[in-house]
């Protein structure tokens, strides 16, 4: 995204400010729920065993709704 940001201050903007913010809506809220989760995963799997289960962090994940989702938008 921040790539885009910098081409704006050049000629070879293909995109404005206002698109970019469009396309790129709730990009940072969804990447810190996949971070999150992750987070939240990798001890799970660091000690896995026959009878690990992963329910607990999908369902975190599932239910994470970021402050800037599209229904706001409607």
């Amino acid at each position: 995204m921040q790539t885009f940001r910098n081409l704006l201050k050049t000629d070879e903007a293909a995109l404005n400010a206002e698109d970019i913010d469009v396309i790129f809506c709730g990009i940072p809220e969804l990447h810190e729920a996949h971070d999150l989760f992750v987070s939240e995963l990798q001890p799970i799997v660091d000690n896995w065993s026959d009878d690990q289960e992963v329910a607990e962090p999908i369902k975190v994940l599932v239910s994470a709704k970021p402050p800037n989702s599209m229904e706001s938008l409607y």
